[in-house]
């Protein structure tokens, strides 16, 4: 695997705040097992908006960023304590002006998990979906793929992952603390994805509700939980895509 240079850098810079007074100057040391980025001065940064892949492919996407990694010059770091491995959240600028999670997306390497629509998350959705239609990296190798949604019993294969599932949303479910977006008929064996009610506006598809999604094609982004049948919980608004164009 490879992640030479591309001349997109410049303009996911921009998009991801380059150049901003937050920016800290930094030398890489290594890449940990949990895919940490260790700097010089002992820290470790957990790239913010990607999740990379399971074993067995886990182990040559970290072959492959460790390179490259040490080519990072600055930390574009995110507001948030560590997590519990201890890893801060934040991104790595690389020399040729594109941050380390963009390049991981757009090598097929990563999956894209943005924590909002703004224009760096979108930069990486980007990045993840011309990968995607390109057959790049791990979606060429079956370590990436979009589930169906018509296939529960495929989907509960990867509880625990972080998956893509398209579908056709079936109906709508709004109960006082959830609301659920049913992609079968059988709703304690078929495919669900659910929105806690308090984030219901935050959630829907710009200039849509989620009313409007009934009927439409769509994508979901997410861990694959068992809930009487597989489940994701979608909290944040990157989560959600409409793939049909109508």
């Amino acid at each position: 695997m490879s992640l030479c240079a591309v001349a997109h850098g410049p303009a996911v810079a921009a998009a991801c705040g380059a150049g901003a007074e937050k920016a800290e100057p930094v030398a890489v040391s290594g890449v940990r097992e949990d895919g940490g980025i260790v700097l010089a001065d002992g820290r470790a940064v957990r790239l913010s908006d990607i999740v990379l892949p399971p074993p067995p492919w886990r182990e040559d996407v970290l072959a492959a960023i460790a390179p490259v990694a040490a080519e990072a010059y600055a930390l574009l770091p995110r507001d948030g304590r560590p997590d519990r491995h201890g890893r801060l959240p934040g991104n790595l600028l690389l020399k040729q002006d594109a941050t380390l999670s963009w390049r991981l997306a757009e090598k097929g390497l990563a999956l894209a998990m943005p924590e909002e629509r703004e224009p760096c998350g979108e930069a990486i959705l980007a990045a993840e979906a011309e990968a995607r239609a390109a057959g790049a990296g791990l979606w060429a190798q079956g370590g990436f793929e979009v589930l169906p949604a018509e296939d529960p019993a495929r989907i509960l294969l990867r509880r625990g992952e972080f998956v893509l599932v398209e579908g056709t949303v079936l109906s709508l479910g709004e109960r006082p603390r959830r609301t659920y977006l049913n992609f079968g008929t059988f709703w304690n064996e078929d495919f669900t994805a659910y929105i806690d009610t308090d984030t219901v506006a935050e959630i829907a598809p710009e200039g849509h509700s989620l009313g409007d999604l009934v009927g439409r094609r769509v994508r979901i982004r997410g861990y694959v939980l068992d809930e009487r049948g597989p489940a994701i919980a979608v909290s944040r608004p990157t989560q959600l895509e409409l793939v049909d164009d109508r």
